[in-house]
């Protein structure tokens, strides 16, 4: 019963442990992408004043 017990402990590491990490390119690319996002979420909170709507803030908000 026990290395049941250790064997399911430890299984999420091994499943961590089998996933590559991504290259160098592959992380570039997705930073810029989040980077990207990040920005026009900025400038939608620009946009925001306090003359807005609750329903202009919350569509800024996503």
């Amino acid at each position: 019963m026990n290395k049941k017990i250790i064997f399911l402990l430890g299984l999420p590491f091994l499943m961590l442990a089998s996933c590559g990490e991504p290259s160098v390119s592959d992380a570039q690319a997705t930073y810029c992408q989040e980077l990207a996002k990040l920005e026009q979420a900025v400038i939608d909170f620009q946009g925001i004043s306090a003359n807005s709507t609750v329903k202009e803030l919350k569509q800024a908000q996503k």
